[in-house]
C-alpha cells in the first residue's frame, strides 16, 4: 500500500503550518507550496527533523506551470497525493474605494484561481491512478460578512464556498 500523501498551498506558515505539522504527525508524507522559500524550507525540516518525509516547492499557485511542477515533484518523490489542502490565501488590504482592480485579480488569481488549478492538477493523478482522494478548500467567516479592507478576499472566499 502506498504511505499516504497530503498536498498544502500556503503550507509554510500560518494555518497551512498547522495543518502540514498535523498531516505529519498523522503519519502523512507532506508537500508544500509556497511562496515564501525560508517558511517552506523551515517547515519541511521540522518534519524531516522528527522523522517525517516531507518536501517543499517555491510557487505561485495561481500561476499553472508552478502547480503542474510542484504536483509532479510531488508524485515523483512521495506518490500521489491522497489529500489536497487549497490553504493558500492572500488580502489585498485596502479601503475599496482604492482598491486598484489589478490588487483585486491578483487575490483572486492566488484564492481562487490557485485552488481550482491545484484541485484539478491533484484530480488528475487521482484518476490516472483510479484512486478516491479528498479536497479540502479553506475558507473563511469573511465569505459571509465583510469588514473594512477585505472586500476582495471577502470575494474570494465567497468563491471558495460556492466553488466547494
Amino acid at each position: 500500500m502506498d504511505a499516504k500523501v497530503v498536498a498544502i498551498t500556503g503550507g509554510g506558515q500560518g494555518i497551512g503550518r498547522g495543518i502540514a505539522y498535523a498531516f505529519a504527525a498523522a503519519g502523512y508524507a507532506v508537500s508544500i507550496a509556497d511562496p515564501a522559500a525560508d517558511a517552506g524550507n523551515e517547515c519541511v525540516e521540522h518534519i524531516r527533523g522528527l522523522g517525517g518525509r516531507a518536501l517543499y516547492e517555491r510557487a505561485d499557485t495561481s500561476r499553472v506551470e508552478d502547480v503542474n511542477r510542484w504536483i509532479a515533484r510531488t508524485v515523483a518523490e512521495l506518490g500521489c497525493p491522497d489529500v489536497l489542502v487549497n490553504n493558500a490565501g492572500i488580502n489585498a488590504n485596502k479601503p475599496f474605494l482604492e482598491l486598484a482592480i489589478e490588487d483585486f485579480d491578483h487575490v483572486q488569481a492566488v484564492n481562487v484561481r490557485g485552488a481550482v488549478l491545484c484541485a484539478q492538477a491533484v484530480g488528475r493523478e487521482l484518476v490516472k491512478k483510479k484512486r478516491g482522494g479528498a479536497i479540502i478548500n479553506i475558507a473563511s467567516t469573511r465569505a459571509f460578512m465583510s469588514e473594512a479592507n477585505t472586500e476582495a478576499y471577502t470575494a474570494s472566499k465567497g468563491a471558495i464556498i460556492a466553488l466547494t
